[in-house]
């Protein structure tokens, strides 16, 4: 959907307050993947913000794109070619599971919510068709494993799974407007080195 704004200052003022309050933290660049039900899976470059507020839990913040999820869909009127982008920027709390009381090692789980910007444009036939699609809110689990390389340098692994659905609608057009679904619930994977303070 376009025309939204505000949202960039909005992550931005929730990763300095975070930073302020945690005991300890890492900031970690991501290479995501995504495998959404009805869609393309899609490689995407994230960003992520973890705070820890005590020796087991704690709160990740995550930002990340996926610029080609876009696939053919068949609607009451036809097919359609989907160009789709999704934004994810996820809010998530996790608790660590003890590893041979390694604090090298540190596998953990957790979850929490996303808002998920969806950005959709769609051709049929005849051409470009006028649909539109809005933003939504989403649950996210996820299971990963942090190894810290030296006390400075993390490397994590993660899997997730995301449960988001949307509804695209288009224009009317004789009283009669075409609609279609997007499920883009599916698991997901990443891989990301980062800095720990």
């Amino acid at each position: 959907m376009n025309g939204r704004h505000g949202w960039h200052g909005m992550v931005a003022g929730a990763l300095l307050a975070a930073a302020g309050v945690v005991q300890a933290g890492s900031l970690t660049l991501v290479n995501h993947y995504w495998s959404p039900a009805d869609f393309d899976a899609d490689f995407g470059p994230g960003v992520q913000l973890q705070g820890s507020f005590n020796p087991i839990y704690d709160i990740m913040l995550r930002l990340a794109t996926f610029p080609d999820m876009g696939d053919d869909v068949i609607t009451e009127t036809g097919p359609v070619a989907v160009d789709l982008a999704v934004t994810p920027i996820e809010l998530a709390a996790i608790a660590h599971l003890p590893y041979q009381d390694d604090p090298w090692v540190q596998p953990y789980v957790g979850g929490g919510l996303g808002y998920y910007q969806i950005d959709l444009s769609a051709k049929g036939p005849a051409g470009a068709l006028d649909y539109s699609v809005s933003d939504e809110v989403g649950v996210l689990l996820l299971a990963g494993l942090r190894l810290h390389l030296s006390p400075e340098l993390i490397l994590t692994t993660e899997a997730s799974y995301r449960w988001v659905e949307a509804r695209a609608r288009g224009a009317e057009t004789n009283g009669e407007r075409s609609a279609f679904d997007l499920n883009l619930n599916g698991f997901g994977a990443g891989i990301g080195l980062g800095v720990f303070w």
